[in-house]
């Protein structure tokens, strides 16, 4: 059977007083190879030391390193561990059709297509004392074009986000002043009627020019100028307190940028926020831990913070994590290394960047108990999407999924090399701070009887080794 043989040289430069080991690594594969990525099992792999080249390297030259990626795992199948969790199953009311977004498999579909297309109205709407420009429009249809690109990415190409924008602003004949909203007049449960006042009045002023047909979503863009909404409205179609009344039929997924997002474009443009709301519109969970409000400790309050867009659209990392692509099976099963604890024999696996959309591994899934999970998946930073940081963001990140947790109840968790308990700065008008989870070269950690070290980087790729712990 054909072994997957890489070379790696590692430069190590020890830093001064007590910084990490940073390790540089070139991954060379070997002739005569196959992809890591080919599926088919063939056998575990091996780690190795020995000189690369003819002459032997300089004294103070580390000798070359040669890995054998284990090309063997378990059926995925075996890895979709199954929610049960209160709001899943406890505290269904009788007659209620849905659930709630899924925090583990199946996968829990709403009314709105998950892959293929979904057709998303962008509807300018302005008022007789506060006319919309141009220039804003122009903003709007650069905002809905990141939010395509997001999608295609997160998705693997298998939702196509396809955008409907009006030709017009289009105006309610009132003043905005009457429409204006505080945080607390744009909740989404209970009684919110200043919402449904601009809704009516949205579809009164733009109903006879725009076909609203076939649209599963709708977002209205406004002017940018003085306060309207000052977060912003958004309904879902399994959640909502307000609706659209149109000619063409009632439309309840709807999302409206207000002054929180358009004030703050480099941390959170519009863009950003379409991409989480949408996110619960289809399917996808919200990631922070919503059952105590009083909890000032991030790692608790919010687990994934920083790193995922769906925990926090305020973070430097505007990508969706690996275990979230792969519920609605944006990622493939091919995709994925599937392991179990109690089987578990220490292997290397090289793994592709997240963002990547090229159907290579993407993640290494470890079944820990029928509820319970641990993923490793590889990062890099995202030019065309990320928000920029003082922090490195090219590595690996290490979590937990746990199934017995509903949506909004902090069901993914990082862990951290370091100390998870410990705020790294990272500056953003929401926060100064996010938790210091990214793993490097030479960086390990131990949970539940399992090592997992981030042994190297390869470019776009990162090798990691998973063992059982001492």
């Amino acid at each position: 059977m054909p072994r997957h043989e890489y070379t790696l040289w590692l430069w190590l430069t020890e830093w001064m007083f007590g910084y990490r080991l940073a390790a540089f690594a070139t991954v060379l594969l070997l002739a005569g190879c196959v992809s890591v990525s080919d599926p088919s099992p063939s056998t575990n792999g091996s780690v190795s030391l020995g000189d690369a080249t003819d002459n032997a390297p300089a004294l103070d030259t580390p000798a070359p390193v040669t890995f054998d990626l284990a090309t063997e795992w378990l059926d995925p199948s075996v890895c979709k561990i199954e929610e049960y969790s209160e709001w899943r199953h406890e505290r269904v009311s009788p007659g209620q059709k849905y659930t709630g977004n899924a925090t583990a498999f199946p996968f829990n579909p709403t009314t709105l297509p998950f892959q293929g297309e979904l057709h998303v109205a962008m509807v300018f709407i302005d008022w007789e004392d506060l006319s919309g420009t141009h220039e804003e429009r122009d903003y709007y249809l650069e905002q809905a074009a990141l939010f395509e690109d997001f999608y295609a990415m997160a998705s693997e190409n298998t939702l196509d986000v396809v955008i409907h924008p009006s030709e017009e602003w289009f105006t309610i004949p009132e003043s905005y002043r009457g429409f204006v909203t505080e945080p607390e007049e744009e909740a989404q449960r209970g009684e919110a009627p200043k919402k449904q006042v601009f809704y009516d009045a949205a579809v009164a002023a733009s109903d006879d020019a725009y076909d609203y047909a076939d649209m599963d979503v709708v977002f209205f863009g406004i002017p940018t100028g003085p306060k309207v909404f000052a977060n912003g409205l958004h309904e879902f179609n399994f959640d909502y307190n307000g609706f659209l009344s149109t000619d063409e039929g009632d439309i309840f997924d709807i999302a409206v940028a207000g002054d929180w997002f358009l004030n703050h474009h480099e941390d959170e443009p519009p863009w950003v926020y379409y991409v989480h709301e949408v996110g619960h519109m289809i399917g996808i969970q919200h990631l922070a831990n919503e059952d105590d409000q009083t909890e000032d400790r991030m790692w608790i309050r919010n687990p994934m913070n920083g790193y995922d867009i769906m925990a926090d659209q305020g973070g430097a990392s505007r990508t969706l994590s690996a275990w979230l692509r792969w519920l609605p099976g944006w990622l493939s099963d091919h995709q994925i290394v599937c392991l179990e604890k109690d089987s578990l024999v220490k292997g290397s696996y090289r793994i592709q960047h997240v963002n990547a959309i090229e159907g290579n591994l993407e993640a290494v899934v470890v079944k820990l108990s029928e509820r319970m999970a641990l993923v490793v998946e590889s990062r890099r930073f995202d030019p065309h999407l990320d928000r920029a940081s003082p922090n490195d963001k090219d590595g690996v990140l290490v979590y937990t999924v746990d199934g017995t947790k509903s949506a909004a109840q902090g069901s993914q968790e990082l862990l951290s090399p370091r100390d998870i308990t410990q705020m790294i700065p990272e500056p953003m008008w929401r926060d100064q701070r996010e938790l210091d989870a990214m793993f490097f070269p030479g960086d390990s950690v131990e949970y539940d009887g399992i090592r997992v070290e981030m042994t190297a980087s390869d470019g776009g790729f990162d090798i990691v080794t998973l063992s059982p712990a001492n």
